[in-house]
């Protein structure tokens, strides 16, 4: 970290244009997935303030101090290209609050969820100025998507479902084709059943279980999202890409994703 003339090191700053599409898109899952395990933990905020050091040092290509030390590099990226008056004002305002909550000792009970609530506003501030200038389903998409296989048992991939919020696992069935299991065929299979033939049934893999599958939507990552909203219902988008002759899986959107 560079020096100024009272010995405090300088803050650095980046701009989000100076991130490569591959650099941006690890960035975005980053915080996603933080989000994420801040989402399902009311007071689990460590995992995004985790991220927002890890990017912060990325961007500014050297070790600071603290989080301090990053404000005008995560700023650039959070702002966008364009800011606008009200988003500014909500960082400056947002980001000395986080400051705080990365720097006391302890949080527990209405504070540690108030300051989970404050973590998560900041990286979905920081996830929008990544997305400033996004147009491609590629940009979008959730990398590396959780699949099922034929050969998983149906106890397996309910867990799955059950364990990740999932309506839908895409699944590869026997021609090569994409394929959805859903949640709600799955309940149907195994609702009405003694506990003898419930467990049975869980114990089969899907391909003989004779769980019927849904067709699902594909899309490739150069597709302009404005032509994916319109296939958008309930089931997410597959996002493939052919390689050697065979459709592979490299992420998938939802509705959510594009909110």
């Amino acid at each position: 970290m560079s020096q100024v003339g009272n010995g405090k090191p300088k803050p650095c700053s980046a701009l989000c244009s100076e991130m490569t599409p591959d650099e941006t898109r690890h960035w975005l899952a980053q915080l996603r997935e933080s989000r994420s395990k801040a989402l399902a933990d009311a007071e689990g905020f460590d995992a995004i303030l985790f991220t927002l050091e890890a990017f912060g040092q990325f961007l500014c290509g050297e070790a600071g101090r603290g989080l301090s030390d990053y404000e005008p590099a995560l700023r650039s990226v959070a702002l966008g290209h364009t800011p606008l008056e009200e988003c500014s004002r909500r960082f400056t305002k947002l980001f000395p609050m986080v400051k705080r909550v990365r720097n006391d000792a302890m949080h527990q009970g209405a504070i540690a969820r108030n300051a989970t609530a404050l973590c998560v506003e900041l990286a979905l501030m920081l996830e929008d100025g990544l997305l400033a200038d996004a147009t491609t389903v590629g940009d979008y998409m959730i990398t590396a998507p959780i699949e099922a296989k034929l050969f998983e048992s149906l106890g397996a991939i309910r867990r799955m479902l059950l364990m990740h919020s999932f309506s839908y696992l895409p699944v590869r069935d026997l021609q090569g084709a994409w394929k959805l299991v859903s949640d709600q065929a799955l309940a149907r299979h195994l609702q009405g059943l003694s506990n003898g033939e419930r467990g049975r049934r869980l114990a089969q893999s899907l391909q003989d279980s004779g769980l019927p599958l849904v067709d699902a939507v594909e899309v490739a990552e150069n597709s302009p999202v404005s032509s994916v909203v319109k296939e958008l219902d309930s089931r997410p988008v597959l996002v493939v890409r052919e390689v050697n002759g065979c459709t592979e899986l490299v992420g998938l959107v939802t509705a959510f994703d594009l909110l």
